[in-house]
């Protein structure tokens, strides 16, 4: 609808209102085809954009899964879901090599910590077969 974004659109149909899932592929179809039955659920619930405003606002997307990485705190909540994980199952417990995890998150070098014990990647020259003024005059 007008003034929302898709994929806001998008979640709120799939997750938040799944009765309104493609409700306007569903409205248009029973538009065209006057015999059909009228399938799509009634415009003011799922045509209503201030509905599905006040139904965003409203939404927690902790409540609809078991483990949720925002953005905005990527790192804690990766943290937070592998330890989950961990606890998950016993067949699971240790799983996580948190040194590893540790040293990404708080930037310790470990491409090149690696490269230095011969673990790594390439190097750029390596990966793409020569050096950049080999491929750009």
């Amino acid at each position: 609808p007008d003034g929302l974004g898709f994929l806001s659109y998008y979640v709120w149909m799939s997750v938040v209102a799944p009765e309104c899932w493609v409700w306007h592929i569903r409205k248009d179809n029973a538009q065209q085809n006057k015999n059909a039955p009228r399938e799509a659920p009634p415009e003011e619930r799922c045509g209503n954009v201030a509905r599905i405003r006040a139904d965003m606002a409203e939404f927690r997307a902790q409540d609809v899964a078991h483990c949720y990485i925002f953005q905005e705190t990527l790192t804690d909540d990766f943290r937070r879901c592998l330890q989950a994980y961990e606890r998950s199952s016993p067949a699971v417990k240790g799983s996580v090599n948190w040194t590893k995890f540790e040293a990404l998150v708080h930037g310790a070098a470990l491409e090149e910590k690696l490269a230095r014990e011969g673990k790594g990647l390439n190097t750029s020259e390596q990966r793409h077969g020569g050096s950049c003024e080999r491929h750009f005059s």
